[in-house]
């Protein structure tokens, strides 16, 4: 069954002008090898074929400032500010990196992330954690910036995540990315400008399923925290995870598009059993003949055992031909099941893609700011 038009369920249960931070640590925390917000000397400089290559950690200065003049203008005083770099075809302006291409680990020239710091923030500003979507093989965190614009508006810090693709490494390796991004974050929130205690996950297909696998792991160690990334006695867990039109349940997908087709779907449906299917690469095999690791890669596999689980801010196209939409009701209903708060939305009529982030990016601030009281 459908639901109606705005239909949510739910249960209960400019930016800011670049300056260089001094070496600050938070005591007790581990490094690997980088200055807060800064670089990292010495790591590995593999390229991921599905990305366009960045510069490498060890070219990057021992600061958490990427010093590029092109972004910067003078005031009156001639001190440094930034500029958003412009957008095509009118629309508003995005916005500007206060730190970019950080390294997060030293495994592979994909572990970088960018850091949005909004105007006046402080140290208290909840950070929201961006991961882009692609299939896992394709993508940019730079992709994530018209829903960071959003953010930083509300208040919020952002980061935007790249990992490894499939082009480079398989399950689970990005998700372990991921994971090791959450972990240098939190160890650095001190030096970096926001609240390590309100980290939230947001994530949109691919990037959904990462953002999944860390809000139902985060409070444990599991095959997804390889502490060769670094940080390993840093916890990954999150305070609220936003999930859009992601995949859960990979065995069941092709069922559900059996059971209810989009017309709009008719005739455009790829086998997610295919060896072909995005899914299949991600695991290193068509499904049906790995059932073992499909089970190790589902999300709603670690519901029941899982720790410090978030609340959850749910929403897909009821008209989407590449996840079903009952990947995400049935996400829904399982982070119900343990009692914790999630919210459900159904956008009627529309696909997979950037018209859900456009409908839902007000509800999920909204979600957001009611799971940190902030009115």
């Amino acid at each position: 069954m459908r639901l109606p038009r705005n239909n949510r369920v739910s249960s209960g249960g400019s930016a800011r002008p670049r300056r260089l931070l001094a070496v600050t640590l938070l005591a007790g925390l581990p490094l690997i090898g980088a200055t807060a917000c800064g670089g990292l000397p010495g790591a590995d400089t593999t390229q991921d074929v599905s990305r366009p290559a960045h510069g490498r950690p060890a070219e990057r200065p021992a600061t958490c400032v990427d010093e590029r003049k092109d972004e910067r203008k003078k005031d009156g005083k001639g001190e440094g500010k930034r500029i958003s770099a412009p957008s095509p075809n009118g629309k508003p302006a995005l916005p500007v990196p206060t730190h970019e291409d950080v390294p997060y680990a030293g495994t592979s020239d994909a572990q970088k992330l960018d850091l949005y710091l909004p105007e006046n923030a402080g140290k208290d500003a909840p950070l929201i954690i961006n991961v882009h979507g692609g299939s896992f093989r394709q993508g940019d965190k730079d992709m994530e910036k018209p829903n960071i614009a959003h953010q930083l508006r509300r208040g919020y810090a952002a980061a935007s995540v790249n990992y490894r693709l499939t082009g480079e490494a398989l399950f689970p390796a990005g998700v372990q990315d991921v994971k090791a991004a959450v972990r240098w974050l939190r160890a650095h929130a001190g030096a970096c400008g926001f609240d390590p205690g309100r980290l939230v996950i947001w994530g949109e297909s691919a990037g959904g399923y990462m953002a999944q696998m860390v809000a139902v792991t985060g409070g444990r160690k599991t095959m997804f925290d390889d502490p060769a990334l670094g940080h390993a006695d840093v916890s990954s867990a999150v305070q609220a995870a936003v999930v859009w039109y992601a995949p859960n349940n990979f065995g069941a997908m092709d069922d559900q598009f059996r059971e209810d087709t989009p017309k709009v779907c008719e005739g455009r449906l790829h086998p997610r059993d295919s060896a072909a299917s995005s899914e299949s690469q991600w695991l290193g095999a068509a499904l049906p003949t790995i059932p073992g690791k499909v089970r190790r890669a589902d999300p709603l596999t670690y519901l029941d055992t899982a720790r410090d689980l978030p609340p959850f801010s749910i929403a897909t196209g009821d008209a989407d031909c590449l996840v079903p939409h009952q990947q995400s009701r049935e996400l829904h209903k399982a982070v119900r099941r343990t009692g914790t708060r999630a919210e459900l939305s159904i956008v009627p009529g529309v696909g997979h893609g950037p018209v859900v982030d456009r409908a839902e990016v007000g509800n999920a601030l909204h979600f957001l700011d009611r799971t940190f009281d902030r009115g």
